[in-house]
């Protein structure tokens, strides 16, 4: 008796420490609740202790525990953090969802797969192992249908799809064909027909290159892959929606194929990883900002990882950015050891290594990742290995998480002190906790404040953001949120905290919430007797 527990919802742990049994316990256990099983944590710790303290900090992922009783008082502060997981760092959770379909195509690898712009899934190509079939299938609402196109791209596998949602089409190009000869055509595809476009400059025959959307930049970007003569490749070129440019940075990555390539929009970056080339598979990483490529070493997490860490060495697997989750991940591939089916997030800093508890794809190579923003899901499509090939579609979750930032300025009144809002420190913007923003800066009387939110920092009804309020008699001040929702607080200091608590729902996952406020002041100074604040964005997690 006398022990403490403290749920970690960042790896969905109950931790045990310590308690009186006759004598005092210094033993670390966790209950996983899957399994229902009990696992003692080998680590060492504090002392032997009862009647101690412990909670956990989801802002910094740590369980703390603190004094307790020990032949005497005790007063000392200790953290656990996740435990490392065999060589290659920590673990996080992950979770895939098989998704029935009908009238499902055929088992297929190297094919190509991309979100459509309005909804669905389409695929083309690949290969059954015994043949290369003309394919093109489009997935609405768990259904397949295979589409007749007036005119249809040549039979091949290896090529390269990628959604364009500025222009409304889809981007394919290249491939092998079943003699195995490197293509070099462009194609796109618009409500369930094929368009060849018969380009002057293109890039040369290939295949096994890939391809991504800069969102951004409105652009697709094409690198490396494997030439006609079977050599790899180091060239890059940018689609602008109707034709190809060569743009070769002066430092990019060595020729590669059968690499990832992905656009990480939360940090404005194109992330290239792994591959092969004539004769080795890669696990190196590059990113692109639109200017130059740039090779990044992964740091270790803490505590630090022997060895390098992160993926090993490997091509034809999948790789996609997560809108939901803002990471890059990849999955699966061929290494030197074979098939594998281990998941990887980039967080632009390190790796992560995803495990799951419940069933997972098996270990294949030319799996086609892909996001379908429609239904904010990131899917995986097919693939094989050895003589294995698979028609499957599973969505997969990543662990999310949260984070708030403060953008915009408030106006002044004529005291000249401007109201600020920011998160209260060690706030927490998980599902089933309560966020809170701290107004500043207010006056030392009474003061009547409107602090509010919306979804949007874009636009107000019809109405863009950010908007000058001079017109609403607010002159100087500016509106950064759409106030859907608002409260009302009387403040008798120089400070007060809102406290909004967050529904433990998983659809609030990743949806972005903008805070600001008005502030009540008789002696502003403008026609409408107040100010605004700054504002406050929050994006709300499961981490």
């Amino acid at each position: 008796y006398g022990h403490a527990m403290a749920y970690d919802s960042g790896r969905n742990r109950t931790v045990l420490f310590g308690g009186l049994n006759g004598s005092y316990l210094g033993d670390t256990w966790e209950w996983n609740g899957a399994t229902a099983a009990w696992t003692q944590v080998a680590s060492t710790g504090p002392q032997s202790r009862y009647e101690h303290a412990m909670a956990y900090d989801s802002s910094r992922n740590r369980t703390v525990l603190f004094g307790g009783l020990n032949g005497s008082y005790l007063g000392d502060t200790w953290e656990l953090t996740a435990p490392p997981t065999g060589p290659t760092g920590p673990t996080a959770d992950i979770a895939y969802t098989a998704i029935p379909t009908s009238q499902t195509p055929p088992p297929v690898t190297a094919h190509a797969a991309a979100a459509l712009p309005c909804c669905g899934t389409l695929l083309f190509g690949g290969t059954t192992g015994s043949t290369l079939p003309m394919l093109t299938y489009e997935l609405q609402n768990g259904s397949w249908s295979k589409q007749f196109s007036i005119i249809n791209p040549a039979t091949r596998a290896n090529a390269s799809l990628l959604l364009d949602p500025v222009r409304g089409n889809n981007l394919m190009f290249g491939g092998q064909n079943p003699v195995g000869t490197a293509l070099n055509d462009t194609w796109t595809y618009l409500g369930g027909q094929w368009t060849y476009l018969p380009l002057a400059t293109a890039p040369s025959p290939r295949s096994l290159h890939r391809m991504t959307y800069d969102s951004a930049q409105q652009q697709g970007i094409l690198f490396g892959g494997k030439d006609a003569n079977n050599a790899p490749l180091d060239d890059q070129w940018l689609w602008n929606g109707t034709g190809w440019a060569i743009t070769n940075p002066a430092t990019r990555p060595p020729a590669r194929f059968a690499h990832g390539l992905a656009y990480d929009a939360f940090r404005s970056r194109t992330v290239l990883f792994g591959g092969q080339n004539a004769t080795t598979l890669l696990d190196d990483v590059w990113e692109y900002n639109n200017l130059t490529w740039s090779q990044i070493t992964p740091t270790p997490p803490t505590p630090p990882q022997t060895g390098t860490y992160g993926p090993s060495a490997r091509a034809l697997f999948g790789m996609a950015y997560d809108q939901k989750s803002e990471r890059v991940m990849i999955l699966g591939g061929d290494t030197a050891t074979g098939c594998q089916d281990d998941a990887w997030s980039w967080d632009g800093v390190g790796f992560v290594r995803h495990n799951s508890t419940n069933t997972i794809p098996n270990a294949r190579n030319g799996a086609q990742l892909f996001y379908n923003e429609t239904s904010n899901q990131l899917n995986l499509l097919a693939g094989g290995c050895g003589t294995i090939y698979n028609n499957d579609l599973w969505s997969i979750d990543l662990p999310v998480f949260w984070r708030s930032s403060t953008f915009g300025a408030g106006c002044a009144p004529l005291s000249g002190i401007t109201p600020t809002l920011s998160p209260v420190p060690n706030t927490s913007g998980v599902i089933g906790n309560t966020f809170a923003v701290r107004l500043a800066n207010l006056p030392n009387v009474l003061t009547v404040t409107v602090p509010f939110f919306g979804f949007s920092n874009t636009n107000w009804g019809a109405l863009p953001l950010p908007l000058p309020l001079a017109t609403f008699g607010l002159p100087g001040c500016t509106l950064y949120a759409d106030p859907i929702y608002n409260s009302f607080l009387l403040a008798f200091t120089g400070s007060i905290d809102w406290n909004i608590p967050i529904p433990n729902n998983a659809g609030l996952i990743g949806f972005n919430l903008y805070f600001q406020s008005l502030v009540v002041d008789p002696l502003s100074g403008n026609p409408f007797g107040g100010v605004t604040t700054n504002a406050v964005s929050l994006r709300i997690g499961n981490r």
